[in-house]
């Protein structure tokens, strides 16, 4: 799409400049979900409890008394859970925008 709203001369830049914002918009998606992700299941372990020491294995968190095993279960739902919510309204509006886009025909060789 972006190649063909430019001259033949700009084809190249255009095409990399797309690839460029996507491979961007990729790696700002991953760390921002990654973040949420991260801060939602730390959030949900008890207080005075490291993260890190109760996240494991299903082993490790089956072996966990059972107040703190259901805090992990707990986190590890919640967290991806709370991801996908964020991603709904994104991914709509990213529809509304591609929807709105003006299509751009390409042009034929004489």
């Amino acid at each position: 799409m972006a190649q063909n709203a430019v001259g033949p001369g700009d084809v190249g830049t255009a095409g990399a400049a797309a690839t460029f914002s996507r491979t961007l918009g990729g790696a700002v998606g991953v760390a921002a979900f990654g973040a949420v992700l991260s801060a939602r299941m730390r959030s949900g372990t008890p207080p005075g409890q490291e993260a890190r020491d109760l996240l494991g294995t299903p082993e490790s968190v089956a072996a966990l008394p059972a107040h703190l095993a259901e805090s992990v279960r707990a986190s590890y739902t919640d967290g991806p859970s709370s991801v996908f919510l964020l991603t709904v309204p994104l991914a709509a509006a990213a529809l509304v925008a591609v929807l709105l886009v003006r299509e751009t025909p390409l042009e034929g060789r004489d």
